[in-house]
């Protein structure tokens, strides 16, 4: 058994689409949670023991441009694997992630 799971791009742009975690109740979660954690359950269900896993890779693709998100158990962070010198294209980590960054939350209650 290993310690990392691979998810789809599939999960990355159903994250996306999520706008909120909870109904204004603050109780009832809302359809587009509902069917993230259903796209997340399809997707670990060939894996063993989903609780003893320490890293998630997530990929994702902004335009014709893809990165991975690893979700990082063993050190509570998560790294990002991403080949775009931030120098020499005059845009920064922080403003090309600041997508994700938002979603963060919700894909964090996903698990």
């Amino acid at each position: 058994m290993g310690y990392k799971v691979f998810l789809t791009t599939g999960f990355f742009c159903q994250a996306m689409s999520v706008q909120s975690i909870y109904m204004d109740d603050k109780v009832t979660e809302t359809d587009d949670f509902k069917t993230l954690w259903q796209c997340l359950e399809s997707e670990i269900e060939h894996y063993e023991d989903i609780l003893k896993r320490k890293l998630v890779f997530m990929p994702a693709c902004s335009g014709k441009y893809y990165f991975v998100y690893c979700i990082n158990l063993i050190h509570n962070c998560i790294n990002i694997l991403d080949s775009i010198d931030y120098i020499w294209g005059n845009t920064s980590l922080e403003t090309r992630h600041r997508p994700v960054y938002n979603k963060i939350p919700i894909i964090s209650a996903a698990f």
